[in-house]
């Protein structure tokens, strides 16, 4: 029969965390702008990059170690300029995060009275997808009695997955908080430079796929927030379609049969009706005016033998009456 076989994953973690790639700035009449971001472990075999994604004019930026960069204002200092730094950029592990360099004027507003907020927002486990697995199944013939079979199956699988953690456990308030921000859950595959999506589910579709040998696979669900849609994911693994399958058909009796006979025998008595007379020749301490007769009903028992092809026990009633006649008189009947 077919074998649902637990295919395990193979996960890389990241050392290094993006933390922030500087404040955004008003350099409205400054001849330099300096750029830094701030990253949490050791930077030791990854790689870093600074690059400008708008504005103008393009500028060209120095390089001063693996997290720092400035650039000069020549002349005019042009319009608004974003610049993005990378940790690893192309690769399945690549991290970025912007900076704005405002050249303009602006107003801004506070967003957060008496306090302060910034950094690198760490997800709850709660808001990750965290079960998921891989089946590969493969087909056996039935129809021929015994039959067994093994086989290294490889080609597609289907991984199924479920719902963030937060629809599975107790209700907290901050559980709700995810649940009631819950938009979709996607599947993403790497295609050897970016992540692309495969799949999205609704709350009522089924979340299943089937996917190829060799895939890298990183599942995640979508929420709302103030800034438009946010995706969680899980770290990512690499999915193989292969495994070693086998399949044997059995019979509730293999090669034989069991055949033979049985007896019950039981030993139980019948009552046998007995009857007998005892004539009083003298009665003691008294005179008798007759010949009085007494009758006892006697029952013996008998073994009797049967088999299970007994089919009726015959049962019987018995009954007597007796009367005593005293010179006091008086009768005594029953």
């Amino acid at each position: 029969m077919p074998q649902i076989l637990w295919l395990s994953s193979r996960k890389n973690l990241s050392t290094v965390g993006l933390l922030s790639a500087g404040d955004d700035q008003a350099a409205i009449c400054d001849p330099i702008i300096y750029l830094e971001a701030t990253i949490s472990g050791d930077l030791t075999g990854h790689t870093t990059l600074w690059e400008q994604v708008s504005g103008t004019p393009t500028v060209d930026l120095i390089i001063v170690d693996a997290t720092r960069a400035y650039y000069l204002v020549a002349g005019l200092p042009g319009s608004d300029k974003v610049f993005r730094f990378y940790v690893d950029k192309n690769t399945s592990s690549e991290q970025y995060l912007d900076v704005n360099i405002r050249t303009t004027p602006f107003s801004s507003a506070r967003t957060l009275e008496n306090g302060s907020g910034g950094g690198r927002v760490e997800f709850p486990s709660v808001a990750f997808v965290q079960a998921f697995r891989s089946t590969v199944t493969a087909p056996f013939d039935y129809t021929i009695p015994f039959n067994s079979q093994g086989e290294y199956v490889t080609g597609t699988a289907v991984l199924t997955y479920a719902l963030p953690e937060a629809f599975y456990q107790t209700q907290t308030l901050d559980n709700a908080h995810w649940v009631n921000r819950f938009m979709y859950t996607l599947v993403d595959r790497w295609n050897g430079s970016t992540w692309q999506n495969m799949q999205i589910t609704n709350y009522t579709d089924m979340r299943q796929i089937q996917l190829d040998t060799g895939e890298r696979i990183r599942i995640g669900a979508m929420y709302t927030s103030p800034n438009g849609p946010t995706p969680v994911y899980s770290q990512w693994y690499d999915f193989s379609a292969e495994s070693l399958s086998g399949g044997t058909v059995v019979n509730t009796i293999e090669n034989g049969a069991v055949t033979g006979s049985h007896t019950v025998s039981r030993v139980v008595f019948t009552l046998v009706l007995q009857s007998y007379d005892e004539t009083l020749s003298t009665i003691e301490n008294g005179a008798s005016t007759g010949v009085p007769t007494i009758i006892r009903t006697v029952f013996s028992l008998v073994p009797q033998t049967y088999d299970e092809n007994i089919s009726q026990l015959e049962n019987g009633v018995t009954a007597g009456k007796y009367t005593l006649t005293r010179v006091t008189g008086g009768t005594i009947g029953g």
